[in-house]
């Protein structure tokens, strides 16, 4: 059980993988404005609001891929990749709202 488990895991994650687009990151930098003038090399994490090394941050979908479908009706926008969708995350803390350990509440 465990080990199919696993596989179902991975297999989630190539699709998530062959849908993630190339751009969206440097899409939510200029819309986000999250670049440190005094410090190129650092963006905005979203989430932890410090400026973190750019290697250490990905672009990150609120709603996800496999949600896509739902997408215009609950967010009102048609493209999954919309700025509007996204959040510039430090990797551990996306992989962590990816996969449900954390979430966001206001």
């Amino acid at each position: 059980m465990h080990v199919r488990r696993c596989c179902v895991l991975l297999q989630e994650k190539q699709v998530a993988t062959q849908h993630r687009d190339p751009t969206f990151k440097s899409t939510l930098i200029q819309e986000y404005g999250c670049e440190d003038q005094e410090h190129p090399d650092e963006l905005l994490c979203m989430g932890l609001g410090k400026f973190i090394p750019k290697q250490l941050v990905c672009g990150a979908h609120l709603f996800k891929h496999s949600w896509r479908i739902d997408v215009d009706r609950v967010l009102g926008f048609t493209n999954i990749n919309d700025p509007a969708n996204g959040l510039l995350l430090n990797k551990p803390l996306e992989e962590a709202f990816d996969n449900g350990s954390s979430s966001c509440a206001s």
